[in-house]
């Protein structure tokens, strides 16, 4: 169970920012015989859609009232040997007569006791993120380089000088030591560590350990840091470019930047929805629809904001 508030905000929101259309289908259990609505009935309850499910959707000539739709739903079934499988049935509906009608994978026709398709779909321009996802791509493409960078290559590595002599040597014995055997039949790797010593010939440096450059690492964080930069600059814009399509005066006077105007767009459309859903909820339940009233004013503020605002509230109490 959850809240209409949950709902619109866990399952509904995200899903219409991101993809910019999310569907909402209002359902209930059939009626038992023998009941009324006066005796104890199924509770309608909501499901999202997403929009790779909403295959089509045509509305009449009155706002959200859909006259035919085309949904695909995912069926779990289980077979013979009780292994479960899902399989994808096209479930459609229209409205004829004022009469809904509904088919599964066009086979017959069932009317329904609705006076409409119980299904609200939300939609937005576009969605927030189609400005940004390639940059979301390349930034993935990059933590994933360095991460590969870190772990294979961020390594010291063991440097020892030589001298020309020895370089000879080594040449000499080229033929004699294959596969890395000497003489000795020991490898002619070397154990080195904190705990070790070694030997090294007169006049040359000692052997040390040398790491890698830490520069182009910092370089690629650095143009991670600016993509991030880019992404919230981005979303901003995106958020900015939805206009509602009333403000009131006041709203006028207190929106001025265009991310609270974004806000209000997308409220009212989650407003909309809400009540279309209540309209639906209402002719399961054979009430009269709920009203439901967003705000009309939103504005983005910190946790610093709010703290100064809760100073001044106490400030102005204390008085």
């Amino acid at each position: 169970l959850s809240t209409m508030t949950n709902f619109m905000g866990v399952k509904v929101l995200p899903e219409l920012l991101v993809m910019g259309k999310v569907g909402i289908y209002v359902d209930r259990e059939p009626l038992l015989d023998g009941l009324t609505v006066a005796n104890e009935v199924p509770s309608p309850y909501l499901y999202v859609y997403p929009v790779e499910q909403i295959i089509q959707c045509v509305y009449g000539p009155v706002p959200g009232d859909i006259q035919y739709l085309e949904l695909n739903d995912n069926v779990k079934t289980v077979d013979e040997k009780g292994k479960i499988q899902y399989e994808t049935r096209k479930r459609t509906y229209r409205v004829y007569d004022g009469k809904v009608y509904v088919s599964i994978d066009d086979d017959d026709e069932i009317q329904l006791n609705l006076k409409r398709i119980p299904f609200v779909l939300l939609e937005l321009p576009n969605s927030l993120m189609a400005d940004i996802v390639d940059y979301q791509i390349a930034l993935l493409n990059i933590e994933s380089s360095d991460i590969a960078y870190i772990l294979k290559s961020n390594f010291p590595f063991y440097v020892e000088q030589t001298d020309g002599q020895t370089e000879m040597s080594n040449l000499l014995r080229e033929g004699e030591e294959e596969r890395g055997i000497n003489e000795s039949g020991k490898t002619n790797e070397i154990t080195v560590g904190v705990a070790r010593g070694r030997k090294y010939s007169k006049g040359v440096n000692a052997p040390s350990f040398i790491n890698p450059s830490s520069e182009p690492l910092k370089a690629s964080m650095s143009k991670q840091d600016k993509l991030k930069e880019d992404i919230r600059t981005l979303l901003s814009l995106s958020l900015s470019q939805l206009k509602p399509s009333k403000v009131s005066a006041e709203s006028k006077s207190k929106d001025t930047e265009a991310l609270n105007a974004g806000l209000s767009y997308i409220g009212e459309k989650l407003q909309i929805a809400e009540n279309q859903v209540a309209a639906i909820w209402a002719d399961y339940e054979q009430q009269e629809a709920a009203q439901i009233v967003y705000p009309t004013n939103y504005e983005l503020r910190s946790n610093l904001d709010r703290l100064v605002e809760a100073q001044k509230f106490l400030e102005i109490s204390a008085n």
